[in-house]
């Protein structure tokens, strides 16, 4: 038996989740039932370890529009959504955190606006509460980064949350990258979109699973599959680098003409470090473009399901 066609999908992906499962369901049933349109709710549980699992299967088994997806292990937030987004039936596809620091209300919100004919509607935050100055500056700096480098036009303080309609959601699952980062993906095939804001609530429990390093590593892994640009500013600073190091030899030579007394070692250690640092900068960018390439040549797959509940014969 297929499963029956819905208005409304929402996917949530869930890592070591456990005090907040019980009242995310509990909102988001609340305010999906306040739309009179047929809906779902997606968890995908990605390699919890605490009982979040267990949680999500007692759901699934006292509601049967309540559908589970679990993952052999961690395969990261965005691979999480693609897996929800892949057996979502709905017309449209809301996605949002289980800690609901985006907050439920927001689905009546997104669906009014995909009513207005929106395709695409993003959720900004006019205050980020219980953040810390650090986790705030740095999500303004990848945003800014991002769009300088990536030349796509992500808006800032817009979270991973959105609605997408089934005509960009499909649009989206063709892509065939496996470095899955869904808001430039979302600019990247278009669509008119809209923006609603909400002042963002503090955590309830538990803590930001963004820690500096993944934040950086986000960073990087995001950047490089929709930007040339690192390669063309080293390309650029190469020979900026080099025209100046060629005018220090030229003022040199000239210094040593007019009998300038200098230790010949300063210039020799100064071209050394000139050619050092852009070899070394250019090996460092375009290794991580090999690096992102070989992942995406290996053709391994985005996740790995273990098992699937509510979802018609392909349960397991």
């Amino acid at each position: 038996m297929k499963n029956s066609k819905v208005d409304i999908s929402i996917v949530i992906p869930v890592c070591n989740e456990e005090p907040t499962l019980d009242r995310c369901l509990k909102e988001v049933d609340a305010e999906c039932k306040k739309l009179n349109r047929p809906y779902e709710i997606i968890f995908v549980d990605d390699g919890s370890k605490d009982k979040s699992l267990s949680i999500l299967e007692s759901f699934a088994k006292e509601y049967s529009y309540v559908k589970v997806i679990t993952f052999s292990r961690n395969f990261g937030q965005n691979p999480a959504l693609f897996a929800g987004f892949k057996y979502a039936s709905g017309d449209a596809v809301i996605n949002l955190d289980a800690d609901l620091q985006d907050p439920a209300h927001l689905i009546g919100e997104y669906v009014a606006k995909w009513e207005e004919g929106y395709d695409v509607v993003l959720s900004k935050r006019r205050k980020r509460k219980g953040e810390s100055f650090f986790k705030k500056f740095t999500s303004k700096l990848f945003y800014k980064v991002y769009n300088f480098l990536s030349k796509t036009n992500v808006p800032k303080d817009c979270g991973i949350s959105r609605l997408l309609s089934r005509k960009v959601l499909n649009e989206i699952l063709a892509l065939r990258e496996k470095n899955l980062y869904l808001a430039g993906l979302t600019d990247f095939v278009g669509y008119k979109y809209a923006v609603i804001e909400f002042d963002r609530d503090p955590r309830i429990s538990g803590v930001t699973k963004y820690s500096v390093k993944r934040l950086i590593k986000l960073a990087i892994t995001n950047i490089l599959p929709f930007s040339t640009t690192p390669i063309n500013f080293v390309t650029g600073t190469g020979v900026f680098l080099g025209v100046g190091g060629g005018t220090m030899l030229i003022t040199l030579i000239v210094l040593s003409i007019l009998s300038v007394c200098f230790s010949p070692i300063l210039w020799i250690i100064s071209t050394m470090l000139i050619l050092s640092g852009i070899i070394t900068v250019g090996i460092g960018i375009v290794g991580t473009y090999v690096a992102v390439t070989y992942k995406e040549t290996l053709d391994r797959p985005r996740y790995i399901i273990a098992n699937k509940y509510n979802l018609g014969d392909d349960d397991e």
